[in-house]
């Protein structure tokens, strides 16, 4: 539990920082950040179909439940 919360604590600054420092919104910001988690767990974050669409692997839209539940 002290893991998730410790994550919880340091995912909130870095996403204050994204926004404070780099003008990200706070959608934005959220969404760069699972990105990167993503990519550095290696876990595929989006897929391409043969005409060249984008449909990315996790909602674009979180709720806090799913942004929670993320951290976890």
């Amino acid at each position: 539990k002290r893991l998730r919360e410790e994550w919880m604590y340091r995912r909130i600054l870095i996403v204050r920082r994204l926004m404070d420092r780099y003008g990200y919104c706070a959608v934005g910001a959220e969404d760069l950040l699972e990105y990167v988690t993503q990519l550095l767990q290696k876990k595929t974050m989006l897929k391409t179909t043969k005409k060249a669409d984008v449909s990315w692997q996790w909602d674009l839209y979180p709720t806090s439940e799913a942004l929670s539940a993320r951290a976890g």
